[in-house]
């Protein structure tokens, strides 16, 4: 098993990426309907998004911006 190492938001956002992927996983084998796995595809994508910088969420923002000073 290759290790790597990560720092929390990226561990949580993988995570979240996992559950919302195999939520989607578990309601195609459910019949539970396409836009349900969509949602659920849509949440894990913007998961990963949030790792290669293509969805900002507000708290990622908030996160960003209290660590950096930007200009007065």
């Amino acid at each position: 098993m290759l290790q790597v190492m990560i720092n929390s938001r990226h561990q949580d956002a993988l995570n979240r990426a996992r559950a919302s992927t195999q939520h989607t996983i578990d309601a195609l084998h459910a019949d539970l309907g396409l836009e349900l796995a969509a949602m659920d595809l849509r949440i894990a994508v913007n998961a990963v998004g949030e790792i290669v910088g293509k969805t900002a969420t507000e708290d990622l923002l908030d996160v960003i911006f209290s660590q950096f000073c930007i200009g007065k």
